[in-house]
């Protein structure tokens, strides 16, 4: 039997992994964005999931991603310049600006974990890790102790307060 020919190039994959990585993985979100109905976005994912993703497809991706940062960081970084005068001036709220900020920055921030190849980020190395928790707990129970001991050699005087009181109504 022939295969049928997908109706979706490269790029357009391309485009349905950013938008799946950027959306944390949400299909009707990535969707909705791509157009692509979310049957056939799930489909791809488990393909993914199962086969890893097809470089010309990872390629796509990555070259996507790129541009989705510059442009984020561009808009990120044009609201943080306005917004210290739209509070100022009573137009915008500052938490309503910080988040749109928040928001741009979360994005950016994924779509820079998908410009990198799973080769180039450092192995975790478990042993290096489970020190460096046994030296912060070391640090933070030593760091207790002396605190205790300060808090102990400390002089106080205990005040007495007459009770309150509750009035009869």
């Amino acid at each position: 039997m022939a295969q049928r020919k997908s109706k979706y190039d490269d790029e357009a994959k391309g485009a349905a992994l950013r938008s799946l990585t950027l959306n944390d993985g949400n299909l009707t979100r990535t969707a909705r964005e791509t157009g692509i109905p979310k049957g056939t976005l799930q489909t791809w994912r488990d393909e993914w999931k199962h086969d890893g993703v097809p470089d010309a497809i990872l390629t796509a991706a990555q070259a996507q991603a790129e541009q989705f940062i510059t442009d984020a960081t561009s808009a990120r970084d044009l609201a943080l310049s306005q917004w210290r005068q739209k509070v100022e001036d009573g137009e915008v709220a500052a938490r309503d600006l910080m988040t749109g900020v928040g928001v741009l920055t979360d994005k950016i921030n994924l779509a820079q974990g998908l410009k990198r190849k799973d080769s180039d980020r450092p192995a975790l190395d478990h042993e290096a890790l489970r020190a460096l928790a046994k030296g912060v707990v070391e640090g933070a129970v030593s760091s207790a102790l002396r605190r205790e001991e300060e808090i102990e050699e400390a002089e106080y005087e205990v005040i007495e307060h007459p009770p309150l009181n509750r009035g009869t109504s």
